[in-house]
């Protein structure tokens, strides 16, 4: 875990390997890497330019579960504070680190709530988490994004609408395509597409292509970490 601010905080930590993963003679240097951002949603100035404040970053996992290896209950906490956590030395190299948000201290009055946005996403270099993170951190940043992610699963979702008396059964078919259309991708027409282009493949017609959108490896997420290229030719990968 690499930090990409300068003044010391641990705001912009950024995971990454040291060098990249392929089975190749030489050695080659790891730019590309995670990063993780969080801060308090400031509601009372969503028409004010001014930047929210980023919080500090928890990456090594034995400050907050202590020697609970299993990561099940937080027992540091049970003898520390937030922040005497964040101001002791963290170590972030050859193991699995974390991405916990910190708030020292906060006060809530009755009645009344906060929100911890967090951003989690990849990067080039670490050079580009600062410009991130002066993105992200703009008033109505995350209500954009917040607002925007709903459409576009609306929009998904308009492909199998159904209606029936069961509420509950037409909720589940579009969470079903959703689900689906996301891990299998979404087929869509790339090039200039005529009338008689519709009734003839893709396969016979050089300027088209069809490109799935939301592809991914796998199914799940989680097991999305693979990085190789898959030859496009018929049994080629065994």
């Amino acid at each position: 875990v690499y930090q990409a601010s300068n003044d010391g905080n641990i705001t912009m930590p950024y995971y990454k390997m040291s060098t990249e993963t392929a089975d190749t003679a030489a050695v080659k240097i790891q730019h590309a890497g995670h990063y993780c951002l969080a801060f308090v949603e400031d509601h009372t100035h969503s028409t004010s330019s001014s930047s929210s404040q980023l919080l500090p970053i928890v990456y090594d996992t034995s400050k907050v579960f202590g020697n609970d290896t299993m990561m099940l209950y937080p027992v540091a906490m049970n003898t520390k504070t937030v922040r005497e956590i964040i101001g002791e030395e963290q170590y972030g190299f050859a193991e699995t680190s974390s991405a916990f948000a910190a708030v020292d201290k906060v006060t809530i009055e009755p009645g009344k709530s906060i929100t911890i946005a967090s951003f989690y996403g990849l990067a080039d270099h670490i050079t580009d988490v600062p410009t991130i993170s002066h993105r992200i951190t703009a008033n109505g940043f995350v209500q954009y994004k917040f607002s925007r992610a709903r459409e576009i699963i609306q929009q998904i979702n308009n492909n199998a609408e159904t209606s029936t008396k069961n509420d509950l059964f037409n909720g589940l078919v579009s969470q079903m395509f959703m689900d689906n259309s996301i891990r299998g991708g979404i087929p869509i027409i790339l090039g200039e597409e005529n009338d008689d282009d519709r009734m003839s493949s893709v396969d016979e017609n050089n300027r088209l292509k069809v490109y799935h959108l939301f592809s991914r490896i796998h199914g799940g997420v989680e097991r999305d970490y693979n990085d190789f290229e898959i030859v496009p030719t018929f049994f080629s990968q065994g």
